[in-house]
């Protein structure tokens, strides 16, 4: 990997990522007139470099009408490896990076943006597109209790349990990762009881912040005696 595309719509740090990419030994593609268009803007990335390390809030100053984790899963689908970078520390509760997760193997803070960690970075997510995964990042067919449904802005969050991978964590995530007769199915159970369906997750995950969900199917609840409900 030797050009580095670097997306942001914060000029300041598009010069800083660049000279941690330098120090990584590989060159830095600072894209600074942004993007209208998401497919377009992938390709183009696609294009002209071998990788790319990308802000989430892309939002600002108009820069581009789409998350740079969107950008990024976007990226992972064209088999791009792309890194990306937030100022979130509590990356869990923000459900825009959730719903694009399973597409994103590395996620590093503002503050954690340096050559080693690019380097590494990149790594793991060639190696994942090259179907060699991380533990953490390995699926497992698993129930998952929903419990509430909130409405934040015009979209569903639901928060669940994902028994096999903590029983006692709360996690959010948006509905509509869940086909819609489920979801209907859902709010009609919630008011009187949990809802309980099975998923791919990847419960190896360290934190509730890497954690992904898909593949959704119906399910019974669990008899209590067995210790799952």
């Amino acid at each position: 990997m030797d050009k580095v595309a670097v997306v942001d719509s914060d000029p300041d740090a598009v010069e800083a990522w660049a000279i941690c990419i330098r120090a990584a030994k590989m060159e830095p593609i600072p894209l600074m007139t942004g993007f209208r268009n998401l497919e377009s803007a992938a390709d183009k990335i696609k294009h002209m470099t071998d990788a790319a390390l990308c802000g989430h809030r892309l939002f600002l100053n108009r820069y581009a009408n789409f998350s740079g984790a969107h950008l990024v899963a976007c990226l992972y689908r064209k088999s791009l490896p792309a890194i990306l970078v937030t100022p979130i520390l509590d990356v869990a509760s923000d459900i825009s990076i959730r719903k694009y997760r399973e597409w994103i193997p590395v996620l590093l803070t503002r503050d954690n943006v340096q050559a080693a960690a690019i380097r590494k970075g990149l790594a793991i997510c060639q190696d994942e597109l090259s179907g060699r995964l991380l533990p953490s990042r390995k699926r497992w067919r698993t129930i998952v209790r929903i419990e509430a449904v909130d409405q934040e802005g015009t979209e569903d969050i639901v928060s669940a349990v994902v028994v096999g991978w903590n029983p006692h964590e709360r996690i959010r995530f948006p509905a509509d990762l869940m086909p819609p007769e489920m979801r209907q199915s859902m709010f009609r159970q919630l008011p009187h009881d949990d809802f309980y369906v099975l998923a791919q997750v990847n419960i190896g995950a360290e934190t509730s912040g890497e954690l992904y969900l898909r593949d959704f199917e119906l399910t019974l609840p669990p008899n209590p005696r067995d210790g799952l409900a």
